[in-house]
């Protein structure tokens, strides 16, 4: 009953989110935010969960990536579907890889690069942007299982949704490479979250 009330709960603020991100009423508190410190938090929220599929997610920080200018709570929010989202296509015993470095988003506009690696079964390319639209799901909804980070898990498909208005609301971007989808080889999938720098 915890659990179902908790995953209620948690798809309520997301639907909230997403309003907000729609009619363009998301509040962003801007001030610098170290990116080691939201990567590690972003992590250990979701470290029972990696345990229990015993998922090990390995952090590697660039030592001159800058602090970004951002709401705190908000790159968290989007960290975390990022995570979730990974753990969920990532099989048991897989890996998970967070990498922070120095970018420039543009031309000329420094900027901290956030990738999120995975082991997982990858993505066809006509899906790399399919899965950031509202409520879109790659594999058969009826073949999905029941949990928030079980294997192929079902959700809302809200969740990379959100990390791209989160993106956009920070002058920042998202997106998604992976040489495509394969259960048998595990190719993976590569996650960037682009945001710039304070």
């Amino acid at each position: 009953i915890n659990k179902g009330s908790d995953r209620i709960h948690d798809i309520v603020n997301t639907m909230l989110d997403l309003t907000r991100i729609d009619e363009e009423t998301l509040k962003v508190a801007f001030m610098p935010v170290p990116v080691k410190q939201v990567l590690k938090k972003a992590a250990y929220i979701l470290s029972t969960e990696a345990k229990e599929r015993d998922i090990e997610i390995i952090i590697r920080f660039d030592a001159n990536t800058p602090n970004i200018k951002a709401d705190p709570a908000l790159i968290e929010k989007a960290l975390y579907h990022l995570l979730v989202n990974a753990i969920k296509y990532t099989p048991d015993s897989g890996k998970i890889t967070v990498h922070a470095r120095p970018s420039l988003l543009g031309k000329n506009i420094t900027s901290a690069e956030i990738s999120i690696h995975d082991t997982g079964i990858g993505l066809d390319a006509e899906h790399h942007e399919l899965v950031f639209e509202k409520f879109y799901q790659v594999a058969d909804v009826a073949t999905h299982s029941s949990g928030k980070t079980t294997f192929k898990g079902g959700g809302s498909g809200l969740g990379l949704a959100i990390v791209r208005g989160i993106a956009e609301a920070h002058g920042g971007k998202t997106w998604v490479e992976s040489t495509g989808y394969d259960e048998k080889n595990c190719p993976g999938s590569t996650f960037y979250l682009e945001i710039p720098a304070s």
